[in-house]
C-alpha cells in the first residue's frame, strides 16, 4: 500500500512544491499580490492539504454583497496595492467597503477567479504522481535490498 511507503514529511514536501511551482505563480499571474501575507502563509500538510489565510475563499469566489468589508484590511490593501497614504487609503477603504456591501467584490462580480483551478489540472496531478512514485520507488528499492541482504546472510 502506498501509505506504507510515503511519510507525512514526504507528502508535506510534495504539497509545498505544488505551492511553489503552481499556486504562487498563478497567484502572481492574476495580480493578486498585495502585502505578501497570503503567499507567505501557504503551507502543505502531512495529510496532503494546502492551507492558507482565511480570506482565500474571497480570493477564489469573491465577496458576496450584503455586508461591509472591514476597513482596516482594506486600508492596508489600498496603501500597499495602490500606493496611497494613510488618509487617502482610509477614504478608499470606506468606498470599497460600500461597493462590496452593495455589489460584492470585483472577483464576485466576475464569477470568481481561476486561482485554485491549477490545483485540479492534469499537469499538477502528473507532478504529484511522479513525486510520490519517486518516494515509493526509493522505499521499495530499499526494502528489496534489506530483504536480499537478510536472505544472503
Amino acid at each position: 500500500m502506498a501509505s506504507e511507503y510515503l511519510t507525512g514529511e514526504e507528502i508535506k514536501l510534495v504539497m509545498e512544491q505544488v505551492i511553489d511551482r503552481y499556486l504562487i505563480p498563478r497567484f502572481l499571474d492574476l495580480g493578486m499580490e498585495a502585502s505578501g501575507e497570503w503567499r507567505s502563509a501557504l503551507r502543505g500538510t502531512e495529510l496532503g492539504v494546502i492551507r492558507g489565510r482565511h480570506y482565500t475563499v474571497q480570493l477564489v469566489n469573491g465577496r458576496q454583497p450584503g455586508t461591509y468589508t472591514p476597513i482596516a484590511p482594506l486600508q492596508k490593501w489600498a496603501m500597499i496595492k495602490l500606493g496611497l497614504d494613510e488618509k487617502q487609503a482610509l477614504g478608499m477603504a470606506f468606498a470599497v467597503s460600500k461597493i462590496h456591501k452593495e455589489e460584492g467584490s470585483k472577483y464576485y462580480r466576475q464569477g470568481g477567479t481561476t486561482l485554485i483551478d491549477i490545483l485540479e489540472s492534469p499537469e499538477v496531478a502528473k507532478f504529484i504522481t511522479s513525486q510520490f512514485q519517486f518516494f515509493i520507488k526509493e522505499q521499495v528499492t530499499l526494502d528489496i535490498r534489506r530483504y536480499l541482504q537478510q536472505q544472503l546472510n
